[in-house]
């Protein structure tokens, strides 16, 4: 059999049977004083769950190096149904990325659009409804969101949820991290001078306009069911998040670390890929 339709179909069986274990995995919702915080903790809880899926990716890759033309293995029919079925959600996952990708009409309050040059959309309804200060509340909130490039973050995190067939466990790791999202950015708007008051101000007239974001752009309001504890936040005494110098380098060796077993992986896929994939279910030899 032909040796890329062969891998095809087995990336296509371990890696989405995989993915689709990660999205029915329960997940916890994490808590911290700090916005910024919880954002960094949810945006990793999105990955961490992705991590088997990238070894298994990596080890069939492996044996795919070593393996010839005419791989000595083939595929029987039960593998091959499960295959087409995962093919076809990340081709609806893909869709629905691709889709998202059209430009944003104009902001039903304001939001911030721009996968690659992110900008903020004002409506002039929204404009008109609320005072002054609430509006450059707004605005620095969303001038946040351009600043860490969000709308590219919020495209990815939804493709890759869509991926794992949007199932309860992915679906509330991505609406927690969107939650916490919002707090992290309103957050850095109080540090950066904003009054939190005015920003709840903002955040329930935009609530009262009935804000809902375009795909790939990021609103004022965020997750609806989140709308409470975002005010009680902002009427609150502001919690600076503490200085964390260490925090790039912590980030580079957890990376080094993934690539390293990315690479073990591969390197165990070479030497001991055919007797793995020979004790798949579903494959002839």
């Amino acid at each position: 059999m032909d040796r890329e339709l062969v891998l095809a179909v087995l990336v296509l069986f371990a890696c989405g049977s995989l993915l689709v274990t990660a999205g029915l995995a329960p997940t916890r919702r994490g808590d911290a004083p700090s916005g910024t915080q919880l954002e960094r903790a949810s945006w990793g809880g999105l990955w961490r769950p992705l991590i088997p899926t990238a070894l298994a990716l990596a080890l069939l890759a492996g044996w795919a190096f070593q393996e010839p033309n005419a791989s000595d293995e083939a595929v029987r029919a039960p593998m091959l149904v499960v295959a087409v079925v995962v093919a076809a959600l990340w081709f609806r996952a893909g869709v629905r990325a691709f889709v998202a990708l059209r430009p944003g009409r104009a902001a039903a309050t304001v939001a911030t659009a721009g996968l690659l040059r992110p900008h903020v959309l004002v409506s002039p309804t929204f404009a008109e409804v609320v005072d002054p200060a609430a509006l450059a509340a707004a605005l620095a909130h969303e001038a946040a969101h351009v600043r860490h490039r969000d709308p590219l973050r919020l495209w990815v995190a939804r493709f890759v949820t869509d991926l794992q067939g949007a199932l309860p466990g992915a679906r509330a790791r991505l609406d927690a991290w969107e939650h916490a999202l919002e707090m992290a950015r309103d957050e850095e708007a109080r540090i950066g001078g904003v009054d939190g008051a005015d920003l709840a101000a903002a955040i329930l007239a935009a609530a009262r306009l009935g804000d809902r974001s375009l795909p790939s752009t990021v609103g004022l309001m965020g997750p609806g069911d989140a709308l409470r504890e975002r005010v009680d936040r902002l009427l609150a005494p502001l919690v600076v998040p503490p200085q964390t110098p260490g925090l790039r380098a912590a980030r580079a060796a957890r990376l080094a670390l993934f690539a390293l077993a990315v690479a073990g992986f591969g390197w165990v896929g070479v030497k001991f890929g055919e007797p793995i994939v020979r004790a798949f279910p579903w494959v002839a030899t």
